[in-house]
């Protein structure tokens, strides 16, 4: 028999259907989510010099640093990876991103600016060895005034045993006050065949491991639909991560691209996955059960015990329309209103590098008030939109351009105004992303 919460979610499925905001597992967004705006399908062949004429404008930028390595690829994975590299492969690629970084520095204007947030993601960057690691955080820490957060994504089987306590201990050295930890699922069964390679022990082990080291201010990423997953399971993971007093936890629905293995699967057996109202029912179940523990959903999908615990780089980026620079091969930036893209291969993007010129594959780039207002709108309602502080910015957007298209979003009972602030509904941050895409779709056009 159905849990109540899942036959819950499927008739909010069938009334958010009838209005355009279905559920579904295939992403339309060049990551998980709509993160950048124009796509990546809207930009054109660009070199970097034209997106840096002049300099940086910003005084204040986040930065992302993309090491592409794991030890394998995980059955859902869809991002620019190397899976097993080769040694030398490592100190190549190690090479060609410090030179981007110098390249980066370079630019007029990027010293100077206050780095709010650095973050340096993949791939598993705790996959370099301990001396790699020092070298890529020293020369950040070297090039940029990193004034904020300064976050390395991990994964479990990276930290535990004496070469992950080296690790842990480089991190703390170079300043680190922040970790990511993608331990997606406790259960063991769901973890095997994602292609996950801890168990639960091994998660349980590395969080007590970070945080007897001193980093206790971590993220523990979970990940709702994966298969064998299951609404009791997904309650046990939540139950699990909160037990062990992390103080932030992002779960994310599982969405599927053609360069993932799972999305095979899916297309051929749809059943072996948790149904749409299962995924909705698992991030129904972490709001209610996670807003028990004290937490708060703050921005869509991250869960946080404080304000401390905010991860400051998405609220900059969402919320702030704030510019940021991603360094490394795949990565997206947004800079002197350019939203552009990185090369995402390997050879293409150390070859573009080891030349002397950034590598920047293509670019779009907005500047009037209404797709600037409109960028910020997309990826700024996961936040909350203070409406004094984006008419200071945009001017009176909100009542002239997207007055309409809001107002379809409040009759569905998606968003809520209440004249200061608007904001997602709980049934609007079920389908966060649903809502974002409304907004990119409805406002093409003046």
């Amino acid at each position: 028999m159905a849990h109540p919460l899942v036959k819950e979610m499927d008739s909010l499925i069938g009334g958010l259907s009838s209005r355009g905001f279905g559920a579904g597992r295939v992403s339309r967004a060049d990551s998980h989510c709509i993160v950048t705006w124009p796509q990546s399908e809207a930009a054109a062949p660009m070199d970097g010099e034209s997106v840096f004429a002049g300099g940086l404008r910003a005084k204040k930028i986040a930065l992302y640093f993309h090491v592409p390595f794991c030890a394998g690829r995980c059955r859902y994975c869809h991002y620019s990876i190397v899976a097993n590299p080769q040694a030398g492969m490592v100190e190549k690629y190690l090479r060609a991103l410090g030179k981007e970084m110098e390249l980066v520095s370079e630019i007029p204007g990027v010293r100077e600016a206050e780095v709010v947030s650095a973050y340096v993601g993949g791939g598993t960057p705790t996959f370099l060895e301990p001396r790699q690691l020092r070298g890529l955080l020293g020369k950040i820490r070297e090039l940029f005034n990193v004034r904020g957060e300064f976050i390395v994504e991990s994964s479990p089987e990276t930290l535990t045993g004496t070469t992950g306590h080296k690790r842990l201990a480089e991190l703390l050295d170079a300043g680190v006050n922040r970790l990511s930890m993608g331990v997606q699922s406790f259960d063991d069964r769901v973890l095997s065949f994602a292609g996950r390679r801890h168990d639960r022990a091994g998660a349980i082990e590395a969080i007590g491991a970070a945080s007897s080291a001193g980093l206790g201010n971590m993220n523990v990423d979970l990940i709702m639909g994966l298969p064998h997953q299951g609404l009791e399971v997904f309650e046990k993971d939540v139950e699990t991560a909160a037990g062990l007093g992390v103080p932030s936890i992002t779960a994310y629905s599982l969405t599927l691209r053609p360069e993932a293995s799972f999305y095979g699967l899916y297309s051929q057996a749809p059943a072996a996955f948790p149904s749409d109202a299962e995924c909705l029912a698992m991030h129904a179940l972490a709001m209610d059960k996670l807003d028990a523990l004290g937490y708060r959903e703050y921005p869509v999908w991250w869960f946080t015990k404080s304000d401390k615990a905010v991860y400051q780089g998405d609220v900059f980026k969402w919320r702030d329309n704030g510019e940021m620079i991603g360094m490394g091969v795949g990565t997206y930036s947004f800079a002197n209103n350019w939203q552009y893209f990185n090369h995402h291969s390997v050879a293409d993007y150390v070859k573009t590098v080891e030349s002397g010129r950034l590598p920047v594959w293509k670019a779009a780039r907005i500047s009037d008030r209404h797709e600037l207002a409109k960028r910020n709108l997309i990826m700024g309602i996961r936040c909350g939109i203070d409406k004094a502080t984006f008419a200071k910015k945009y001017g009176p957007v909100l009542e002239e351009d997207f007055k309409g298209m809001l107002g379809e979003l409040e009759e569905s009972g998606l968003i809520a105004d209440d004249r200061k602030e608007i904001t997602l509904t709980k049934t609007g941050r079920l389908v966060a992303e649903k809502v974002s895409w409304f907004i990119a779709e409805k406002t093409t056009g003046k």
